[in-house]
């Protein structure tokens, strides 16, 4: 079935004024509410970030528990008393043949 040009000239002028009629249906609230709840069902579509937006996220997630973390090392460190140094030679002073013993066969003291 082919269409003419006096149809599609019947069609046009049928669906004008249709348009510029004026009647349009009246929308109710109900009918906004179901369309934005239908807009905010839809899945979003984000572009994906760039490696380095995803870095720096994930960074400054973790900077508050890092700060935390060397809060409590710092404060442990301040309040035990951490010297190394003096414990060694302190083992090696008191027990010198339990120390030679030991770091000969690779054990720590």
């Amino acid at each position: 079935m082919k269409i003419t040009e006096e149809d599609l000239k019947r069609i046009r002028k049928t669906l004008r004024d249709a348009y510029g009629s004026g009647d349009a249906a009246p929308l109710g609230g109900a009918w906004r509410a179901e369309v934005m709840d239908h807009i905010r069902g839809l899945p979003s579509r984000e572009i994906p970030a760039a490696f380095g937006e995803q870095f720096y996220r994930i960074a400054w997630r973790l900077v508050p528990a890092a700060c935390i973390l060397i809060l409590i090392l710092g404060i442990t460190l301040f309040t035990t008393e951490f010297f190394p140094e003096y414990e060694l030679a302190k083992q090696f002073i008191e027990h010198p043949t339990a120390y030679t013993v030991a770091r000969l066969l690779g054990v720590g003291v």
